[in-house]
């Protein structure tokens, strides 16, 4: 529900572009599965938001998932935001990951569901301990990180 909230209040920004992918996939076919593209309203696809949390958290898959699908992109700016209720399962190959994305000025952001940065992972990270206030930390985080490039 809170993934859902966050996507569509993305879709009222304009020229901004944004897709969703959960992790790992709740359809058992992969570590990482397409929720929302690019092109897609959140509106018209809303059922695809009815996930649940499943005990792993591949996140080093999930951030060369999400650059794969960032990085042929036109647009200046790239910002993977995640948002994790864990550790990452290889925390050495994500942190591998996360640099080689700073070097391909890929941005990456996270937000804790009750959960910290442990291994201080990102650069910016917001902890909520309530998930009912996920969707307006995400959207204060990602107000204050477009406000800064304005």
């Amino acid at each position: 529900d809170a993934i859902l909230a966050t996507a569509l209040a993305l879709g009222t920004i304009p020229f901004l572009e944004h897709a969703a992918g959960a992790f790992p996939s709740t359809q058992g076919s992969g570590k990482v599965e397409l929720v929302q593209d690019f092109s897609e309203s959140a509106e018209l696809i809303s059922s695809r938001f009815n996930l649940s949390s499943r005990g792993s958290t591949p996140l080093a898959e999930a951030l060369l998932w999400a650059a794969h699908r960032l990085l042929p992109r036109a647009e200046e700016r790239k910002i993977i935001f995640v948002a994790t209720d864990g550790d990452p399962d290889d925390v050495q190959t994500t942190k591998e990951i996360l640099d080689h994305l700073t070097r391909l000025r890929i941005e990456v952001h996270g937000l804790g569901i009750q959960s910290e940065d442990r291994h201080g992972l990102f650069d910016s990270f917001v902890k909520v301990d309530d998930v009912a206030t996920l969707p307006q930390a995400f959207l204060t985080l990602f107000q204050r990180l477009l406000r800064r490039t304005a």
